[in-house]
């Protein structure tokens, strides 16, 4: 007959490995490996809460000068603000030098109420002068801070929440200014820390840490039961905007997880809880796993919480990449936006959603594979184990191709939706396209192969091979001058073979044939049909052998059996052969 049916079965296996759960899971891990990075902001934001209060209570002394009293023994000054305590200055011995306008005090104790009575912090050093002329206080001394919430109604002892250690600090009572250059030492329930010189302006309200930031705050469920280590070249909280904000480089360390970032931004709300998280200014994430590392990269991640501390939604944005190395090849991803969703508090995925010239591609022993859609969207659900999930479901959002290429053929697969489903174990079940799908086949310098249908549904076996593949819907195949047609196609992986149903149509430039069903095995390269064929030959086409008269040769039978490589077609049951006025009928 001159027509061989289009391998369709060749693209369906390349699209298989394209979308196999390995890869699907992989870029899961990203997102996965971006939330527990991003959750360590969380963290930090308790020593940086703490530091912003001390820092607030070193501008106090400004206003000493206004009210100081020379005492032989013993020292108290009461900072008012409408009629409400808002500090005390307590020093346990007083001396007014006759010189140069300056007094001592000794074993000072500064405790900060303020102006809500809400903060009961104190402020404690051996030794600090005053200039009355200036205004400028000096404590070069040791000085600890314990910050500390306020009395409870059973007036029970408030608990100590951070606690400071730093040196020779100085106020400007002119400018309002208060400074120490040396090192600051800091330790809370979660942590300890450490930074170089501080800073800070009673007018604006912000506290800085100059140089050198690092602390390790300990384990927590949060962290993922990981101590999390934090460096950073510079701290500023800004205690009127309720914001925090850590320059760069920034690192924070969770074991084999790092986040790097020019800048990480946190926002408070107004019980001093974390909220929002910003990392700005290329930030990268950087994972080992096993044999292979892990690379992702944003111009923005942003992470929201819920007032316990829990993240509950995940974002990166300006050009998200991805890059996982490993013996056996690379994967990569790109977009233009990631969210995530994650359930309320255990800190686990919900659902991700990429937008924007999505791209996935993988490249592994001589084989490249590349998803591309508009937007795509991954659903999650929780494993057999409390700390288990799985992906569930994978459906892109809009146009989607996925192209396959190895040394020998390129196959791609275009769909205006693609969606897969997985099982329990996280395992790739079924791959479906549908409203218009399109395969294309080119195998060395072969002409191209085409498929088209109304829906495209592969199944996969536990092996992760596909095992079988239908196409509904107006299904028809072409490759140069062969074409086929029919309602439904199914391919089956383990006989290698195609059965087209619901009046299937076959042609070439000579020949045409009809039949209720026909079955292509492309393994042996076999093909039969049954139930009314019809088959219409044109002797003037090339290569044309049948001459019983003048006109098309027209062929009627039951069935039809035959090799698609030699070309040799038996039609059997009811024979008849017509040409003109030419009849030939047999068996």
């Amino acid at each position: 007959m001159g027509w061989k049916p289009v391998p369709l079965y060749s693209a369906s296996n390349r699209t298989r490995d394209l979308l196999r759960n390995q890869e699907a899971a992989r870029y899961a891990r990203w997102a996965a490996g971006a939330a527990g990075l991003i959750t360590l902001l969380v963290a930090g934001i308790y020593a940086v809460r703490a530091i912003s209060a001390v820092r607030h209570r070193h501008a106090i002394p400004s206003t000493v000068s206004a009210g100081i009293q020379q005492q032989s023994q013993t020292f108290s000054y009461n900072g008012m603000e409408k009629n409400r305590t808002i500090f005390t200055i307590r020093a346990s011995r007083a001396t007014r030098f006759k010189e140069g306008n300056r007094a001592l005090l000794e074993d000072v104790w500064i405790t900060i109420y303020g102006r809500a009575g809400d903060r009961n912090d104190n402020i404690h050093t051996h030794e600090c002068s005053y200039d009355q002329k200036t205004g400028t206080v000096k404590c070069k001394g040791e000085v600890d801070i314990d910050l500390e919430g306020s009395n409870t109604a059973s007036n029970a002892p408030p608990q100590k929440s951070l606690q400071v250690k730093t040196s020779n600090i100085t106020f400007d009572g002119q400018t309002g200014e208060a400074s120490a250059p040396e090192a600051v030492e800091f330790s809370l329930p979660e942590g300890r820390g450490r930074g170089l010189g501080v800073s800070y302006s009673t007018q604006a309200a912000i506290v800085r840490i100059e140089h050198a930031i690092e602390f390790t705050m300990a384990p927590s469920e949060r962290s993922g039961g990981l101590p999390l280590s934090i460096k950073g070249s510079g701290l500023e909280i800004r205690r009127n905007d309720r914001l925090v904000v850590l320059s760069g480089p920034v690192t924070i360390q969770e074991g084999e997880r790092e986040l790097e970032a020019d800048k990480i931004s946190i926002a408070l709300d107004e019980n001093f809880h974390a909220r929002h998280a910003i990392a700005e200014g290329h930030p990268t994430i950087r994972l080992s796993q096993g044999n292979g590392a892990l690379d992702v990269s944003a111009g923005v991640f942003e992470a929201f919480l819920s007032p316990e501390g829990w993240i509950e939604r995940l974002a990166a944005s300006d050009g998200v990449t991805g890059l996982r190395q490993t013996d056996a090849g690379s994967d990569s991803f790109s977009s233009a936006r990631v969210d995530i969703a994650l359930e309320a508090t255990r800190n686990v995925l919900r659902e991700m959603t990429a937008r924007g010239n999505v791209t996935a591609q993988t490249q592994q022993k001589g084989v490249s594979q590349v998803l591309k859609t508009t937007a795509l969207r991954v659903q999650f659900a929780a494993g057999k184990q409390p700390d288990q999930q799985h992906i569930e479901s994978a459906e892109t959002l809009g146009p989607a191709t996925i192209d396959s290429k190895d040394s020998q053929e390129t196959t791609e697969l275009r769909a205006p939706k693609f969606t897969a489903q997985f099982t329990e174990t996280g395992r790739l079940a079924r791959l479906v396209g549908g409203t218009g799908v399109e395969v294309r086949r080119q195998t060395g310098n072969s002409s191209a192969q085409v498929s088209t249908a109304e829906t495209f549904n592969a199944l996969f076996s536990p092996d992760g091979q596909w095992s079988a593949v239908d196409e509904r819907g107006d299904v028809r195949f072409e490759q140069a001058d062969r074409h086929a047609s029919s309602s439904y196609a199914r391919i089956d992986r383990a006989t290698d073979e195609i059965a087209l149903t619901g009046s299937p149509v076959l042609s070439d430039a000579m020949s045409r044939t009809t039949a209720g069903r026909v079955t292509i095995n492309q393994k042996v390269g076999h093909i039969a049909a049954e139930g009314g064929v019809m088959s219409t030959y044109w002797p003037t086409a090339q290569g044309s052998s049948v001459s019983l008269g003048s006109g098309v040769v027209h062929l009627s039978a039951d069935k039809l059996e035959g090799s698609t490589s030699s070309g040799r077609i038996v039609y059997s049951g009811h024979a008849r052969l017509w040409q003109g006025e030419s009849v030939l009928e047999s068996d």
